[in-house]
């Protein structure tokens, strides 16, 4: 009974929209790009990639703020070194945190109003920086 309310309780709180691409197109090939599960939810973002003890080369998380806000990050209970890409309502690069300590309770702030937040892999976002402009539907689409 135990390991099943232990399981329910991942089931729950992982990411359960479809996974989406997000691009970071300055220049060809884009600067990054990778498929993201999205975190929506209060319990999804909550959640986040705590406790994996891996992530696939071009995958991320997605984290959704709506409406935008003042946004701070932790690495509690999570287990890989990770950059995380701010980004505006604008869908601009706000800040880019680059090899984030796993396991810190540090707060890494977002130093500004945010409207999403992706993590990916510690160094998959070194040629991200901030001003440029993200791409992902629906939040964010591309030109025309």
């Amino acid at each position: 009974m135990r390991l099943f309310a232990l399981l329910l309780l991942f089931t729950s709180t992982a990411a359960t929209a479809d996974p989406v691409d997000v691009r970071i197109p300055a220049g060809e090939p884009p600067v990054l790009a990778v498929t993201a599960e999205v975190a929506e939810s209060p319990a999804e973002r909550r959640e986040g990639l705590m406790h994996r003890e891996s992530l696939a080369a071009e995958a991320g998380m997605l984290f959704i703020y709506e409406p935008p806000r003042a946004v701070t990050m932790w690495m509690a209970n999570t287990l890989i070194p990770l950059d995380m890409v701010f980004i505006a309502p604008d869908c601009r690069v706000l800040r880019v945190a680059r090899d984030t300590e796993p396991e810190s309770r540090e707060r890494i702030p977002a130093g500004g109003e945010t409207r999403l937040v992706l993590e990916v892999n510690a160094g998959v976002a070194a040629n991200v920086a901030p001003g440029m402009r993200v791409v992902v539907s629906p939040w964010c689409p591309g030109p025309g």
